[in-house]
């Protein structure tokens, strides 16, 4: 009950909006204090077999945890920024986290079972689709890519956008990193939520290196910029089928080639758009010869894979 009654003040009395304005030194010692008395907590119950109060505050560590370091990164990008109070990309999706901790923290709540176990699933299901809102609004109203006015903080690479998109990717792979005994369905969805977030970091971080922070509303895309979405897309591509060799892993595989073919055809219907004469001639020579490599690759992994015996995951 006291896990329940502390996390209910962190978030909502007087919660996470008396989080954004209060005295930085009260809100360390408020979800800093809390933090340690679980940490605290768990190390007591070590030599203990009491496996429910363990998740419990197991579970509510690291969603307070988690809690401390948004609201630190979003007092800390605001002070430094000047922030004048409009929702921007990173104070969305740094809040959007916050969301994320506590419906993971009781997703791993609900596998102790017993009565509490659809409640405490309903609640992460609502807190995910609060997270998730969150999120839908950084990624669209208030992308920098769409408007104009979110303006991308920071250097190239080590800016908001990895606030942003970047960090709430790596929360959720943790948290499926953790939680192995999430349902299927379940397991895709974060996967595939991750991935996208993260897919979308790596091109903004892209466009935002060759067009700074003023151009990434600006419908102009230079030559240079399109070859690094090529070269990226093909790295992502050799490293995805090398681990499918690694791992034997079909899936992986189709997702390798999958990547590379999306490359080659980005070569093939945008980037030679802009070159003539022998250049073109060669750009498509090299592309055919690239598909028929890629080809011949995918049939030499499909016999190794026959080869060894074993059916491929």
């Amino acid at each position: 009950m006291g896990v329940v009654s502390l996390g209910f003040r962190l978030i909502a009395d007087p919660g996470l909006a008396w989080a954004e304005w209060a005295a930085i030194s009260e809100v360390v010692l408020a979800y800093g204090g809390t933090l340690v008395a679980f940490v605290g907590a768990l190390w007591i119950l070590r030599p203990l077999d009491r496996p429910t109060p363990r998740i419990m505050l197991d579970s509510a560590a690291w969603a307070t945890g988690g809690m401390l370091a948004s609201l630190l990164l979003f007092r800390w990008i605001k002070a430094s920024s000047g922030w004048s109070g409009v929702e921007s990309h990173w104070s969305l999706a740094l809040t959007s986290v916050i969301w994320i901790s506590v419906a993971l923290a009781q997703l791993q709540r609900s596998e102790i079972g017993g009565r509490m176990a659809q409640v405490r699933t309903g609640l992460a299901f609502l807190f995910g689709l609060i997270a998730a809102a969150l999120m839908i609004s950084a990624t669209t109203l208030a992308n920098p890519l769409t408007n104009a006015d979110d303006i991308v903080l920071g250097l190239p690479l080590l800016n908001t956008l990895s606030v942003a998109y970047l960090l709430p990717a790596l929360v959720l792979a943790f948290g499926l990193w953790r939680l192995r005994d999430l349902h299927r369905s379940v397991r895709i969805g974060m996967s595939a939520v991750a991935l996208a977030l993260g897919a979308l970091w790596l091109g903004l971080v892209i466009r935002h290196f060759w067009q700074g922070a003023d151009g990434m509303a600006s419908g102009s895309v230079t030559q240079a910029e399109l070859y690094s979405y090529t070269v990226v897309l093909l790295i992502l591509g050799a490293g995805l089928f090398y681990q499918s060799l690694a791992r034997r892993s079909d899936v992986m595989r189709k997702a390798g080639l999958a990547v590379i073919g999306l490359a080659i055809a980005k070569v093939f219907v945008i980037d030679i758009s802009g070159l003539g004469g022998l250049t073109r001639v060669f750009s498509l020579l090299a592309l055919g010869l690239s598909l028929a490599g890629l080809a011949w690759l995918n049939r030499w992994a499909q016999t190794r894979f026959e080869k060894d015996g074993e059916k491929p995951v």
